[in-house]
């Protein structure tokens, strides 16, 4: 009797233990998922001027583990304030109106990953053409990161004619 009770006392905590990796693999998924997300939208951007040809200078702030990656992230992230939050009207420019306002959803997820890839060593997403020139970088230390405020002037107009002739953004046409 006493060995019955032993192996349902071991089943018990064997469903127990199975039941626990489940629902923690099933949070880190979920958690995976929403880093992934809101890396696209974790930064502060300000619109700073206008210049020519369509195109707009940003002062962007990201927090990253090194400078160099701060530095690619702040030029990553400009791309995705133009295309997914806009830029709020500051000083002198008038609000920058996001290109895909519903975000990154199921069936637009593989090509903004794509779009959107970070710099590695060898190449980077499709988003560094639209970005035509960077300065005044500053950089400080805070905690264990640092805090990366970078310069970035983004081909706003061809960033939109992309984005619509690759299906991601609504044409202005309808507009005339």
């Amino acid at each position: 009797m006493q060995e019955i009770i032993k192996l349902i006392t071991m089943r018990n905590k064997f469903l127990q233990m199975f039941l626990l990796l489940v629902l923690s693999l099933m949070a880190y998924q979920a958690n995976a998922q929403k880093d992934m997300q809101s890396d696209y939208y974790n930064y502060e951007v300000t619109s700073i001027g206008v210049g020519q040809d369509g195109t707009k200078i940003l002062l962007v702030t990201v927090e990253a583990k090194k400078i160099d990656d701060g530095i690619e992230l702040a030029k990553r992230n400009a791309i995705a304030a133009c295309l997914f939050k806009g830029v709020e009207a500051s000083g002198q420019t008038e609000k920058i109106p996001a290109l895909v306002p519903q975000g990154i959803t199921g069936e637009n997820q593989e090509f903004f990953n794509d779009f959107l890839k970070l710099k590695d060593k060898k190449s980077g997403g499709k988003y560094l053409r639209f970005v035509t020139r960077t300065g005044n970088q500053k950089a400080e230390k805070n905690n264990k990161n640092y805090k990366v405020s970078l310069e970035v002037q983004v081909s706003y107009n061809a960033l939109r004619d992309y984005m619509v002739s690759e299906g991601m953004a609504k044409s202005l046409n309808f507009l005339f």
